[in-house]
Formats: C-alpha cells, structure tokens, sequence
C-alpha cells in the first residue's frame, strides 16, 4: 500500500486530465454506447445470511481513525481487521485474503495459486506471538472465467485444511447483501502487508490501514480504459488519494462498516504495477457480484 506522499516521486504515465464528473460521466457512456446493467443473482438473499453471517461477522474490538484519509497510511492496532488473512508466497513477498467462513478464504486467483501457507491473527510478519494461527491449505477453486489479461472474474476460494477457531484476533467478515449499497458507504477502510516504498520490492513488516473513498465506477472505467482494464458491474473503486497498490497489496480486501459492523465491499485485483501509476483509482473485484458462484463452490465442496 503505497503512501500518497511517495507516489510522484516514481511516477511514469503521464497524469490524466482534469475533467468534472459530467465530462468523465459522458465520456464514459460514449465509450462503451451503452450504460450498467444490474446483474442477476438466483441465491436467495436468506440463504446468503444464514451461510455466511454468523453472530460474529464484521465485528473489531478497536477503534480505528477516520482521519488518516489519503497522505497517511498507519499501523494496523492488535485486534484489528480479524478477517485479515496473510497468504504466504515467498520470504519477501505475500499476498492477502479474507475469511468469510471458517474453513474458507477469498482471494484472487493468481494468489490462490501460488501461496504456500495461510496465516491469521498475525500483526507483524517477523514477530510471533500468541494469537498467530498457522492453516494448512486443503484446496483451491479458481473462477473458471477468470481472464489474466483483463483481470476479469478475478476471484478464488480456498479451502483450509482445518476450521478457524474464532475469537479476537481471528475472526470472518460479514457477507455483503442487496441491501447494502457500497457507493453511499463512508466508512471504509483497506489493510495490507503490501510495501509502503516502491524502491523496496517485499512486503511490510506490519499490517497497514488507510481510509478509503469509494467512486463511481463511471469515472474509474474512463481512467482504466486505455491501459486495457474492464471496469463493469463485478468492479468497485477508490479513489486514488488513499495511496496506490503496490508489492504485496495483491488480494487486500476493501471493507466497509454499515450499521456497527463490516461488510466486505471488495479484494484488490493485484495491480502492482499501481506503484508507478499516479492518479489512476484503484481496482477491486466487486464481492457481492460473485455471490452465487462462492454460495455454489462453498455449498458443493462442504463436506
């Protein structure tokens, strides 16, 4: 998670214009001739809450602060961001999931191919302590559709060896509904062991947060789409003064709290070449959009 401040100094694209909401908003319609369609989905919002949203869901024994939107990227308090999991890859370089249940994982899909070993309750990756778990991977379902080029249907469960025993340090974030619209949300933050320097290629010794704003995906397709990127429906952005991604942010999760607890919005799609793109929003798989295809992969590989 690259820090705003640091982001200039490595820039290589040129800036993209300044336009107001109105031009970007047409541009965009003209671009694709044709606006959003709402998607469809078969699973019945009450089977969705009784799978996924237990009494426990969402729910952080701390405190974090609203005002670090942007220049400021912070250490990550114990206890925090309980469904953070850290996807171990390399001794320099990680990705992220998040629990949703107690024996499984979202992530994307290139993590969910190349790590080795899960950990939870972790805070600082070279110290540990009492309240790190160390989970065992039984088994990866990547979406059949998923697209490396495009990134798109860039999504992945696993499935842990063993469930995770839920208290403080470890615990699933709560499954987003129909109910709950993102777009409004201003309570919404992202935690990483991604680095905070672009000139270092590892991840950071400690769990990072920041605070983010979610945009219109109207204006995040219009910036993306010169380098190739789709932006649609199953996509969800923030804008770009939170810092963008960098080593080791690939797979993060972009969570929001909604009446006391939170709600998992999105997880990073993993463009690590963020680390030199300067006022380009950043790109998150939008989770509820998939709900029927976790549901169906979860409910078919439960024992």
């Amino acid at each position: 998670m690259l820090p705003a401040s640091l982001r200039a100094d490595v820039c290589t694209y040129d800036v993209l214009p300044s336009a107001s909401l109105y031009e970007y908003e047409k541009n965009y319609s003209n671009y694709i001739h044709k606006p959003f369609q709402k998607s469809r989905h078969f699973v019945k919002q009450s089977k969705l809450a009784s799978k996924f949203n237990s009494s426990v869901c969402g729910i952080m024994d701390v405190s974090l602060s609203s005002s670090i939107l942007g220049k400021d990227v912070k250490i990550a308090p114990i206890k925090s961001f309980p469904w953070h999991v850290n996807l171990f890859m390399t001794k320099l370089f990680s990705c992220s999931g998040v629990l949703i249940l107690n024996y499984w994982v979202l992530t994307i899909a290139r993590c969910s191919l190349h790590a080795q070993r899960i950990y939870m309750g972790i805070w600082g990756v070279n110290s540990l302590n009492s309240f790190e778990k160390d989970i065992t991977i039984n088994k990866r379902y990547q979406h059949e559709d998923y697209n490396p080029l495009t990134k798109e249907n860039d999504i992945a469960l696993i499935r842990l060896q063993n469930p995770v025993k839920f208290d403080v340090h470890s615990r699933p974030i709560c499954f987003p509904d129909i109910n709950i619209d993102f777009n409004t949300a201003t309570n919404c933050f992202i935690s990483s062991f991604g680095t905070i320097d672009s000139n270092i290629n590892r991840s950071s010794d400690f769990l990072r947060y920041s605070k983010v704003n979610i945009i219109p995906n109207e204006i995040c397709s219009y910036a993306w789409k010169t380098r190739g990127i789709v932006i649609d429906r199953r996509s969800i952005c923030t804008d770009f003064d939170a810092g963008n991604l960098c080593f080791g942010d690939s797979g993060i999760p972009l969570v929001c709290k909604v009446k006391g607890r939170y709600y998992l919005a999105g997880i990073s799609n993993g463009y690590e070449e963020g680390c030199t793109l300067t006022y380009y929003p950043t790109t998150f798989t939008r989770v509820f959009e998939y709900s029927d295809w976790i549901y169906w992969v979860i409910e078919k590989n439960t024992n």
